[in-house]
């Protein structure tokens, strides 16, 4: 019913597009990506709604792994935690977020319970539209040995109900870092 995807940009560890184009010109998913203590890893993650559908309880959220922390307000050039509405997950024009969905941009969340309904997103359109997340995370020494050099995999949820308000199966994807000692 939806797709998840996620992913790190590798150029020099921020987007240096804030409107990427759709599917065709993203980085290829699971994509590896370093970066010593103190840089920041940003990742770009989205969920698509298909056309004709209502998705209930539903949120797109990010947990971020031990070693990155998010900063919801890092120095220029970086980019600070957002949140882009694409109408058509096929083009890469946009659109000012509908009525019933909300981001939290201290958590990466986007909820889907505010609409019409209580509890519910529709989208009625004949396209599938796409709800696409940055989020700006610090790589941080909290915890490390001075010679470790540990992988950390961030995983995005896609959660949402069905029609009987029982949970539906979980819709995930990661990207993994590699956090090198300087």
């Amino acid at each position: 019913m939806s797709f998840v995807t996620s992913w790190i940009d590798e150029t020099n560890n921020t987007i240096s597009d804030a409107t990427p184009a759709p599917t065709t010109a993203l980085p290829v998913v699971g994509e590896r990506a370093q970066a010593v203590i103190g840089e920041y890893v940003t990742y770009r993650y989205f969920v698509d709604i298909p056309a004709q559908t209502t998705v209930i309880g539903a949120t797109l959220a990010d947990t971020l792994p031990a070693n990155l922390a998010l900063d919801p307000a890092p120095p220029a050039p970086v980019v600070s935690p957002s949140l882009t509405f694409y109408p058509n997950a096929e083009s890469a024009t946009t659109a000012s977020v509908p009525a019933g969905v909300s981001f939290d941009s201290a958590t990466g969340t986007v909820d889907f319970t505010g609409g019409a309904t209580p509890g519910e997103y529709r989208n009625i359109t004949a396209t599938d539209q796409r709800f696409e997340v940055l989020l700006t995370a610090r790589v941080t020494a909290s915890g490390l040995l001075s010679e470790e050099e540990p992988s950390r995999v961030n995983t995005v949820r896609f959660r949402s109900l069905d029609a009987t308000l029982s949970p539906l199966p979980v819709v995930s994807d990661t990207a993994t870092v590699d956090i090198r000692q300087p």
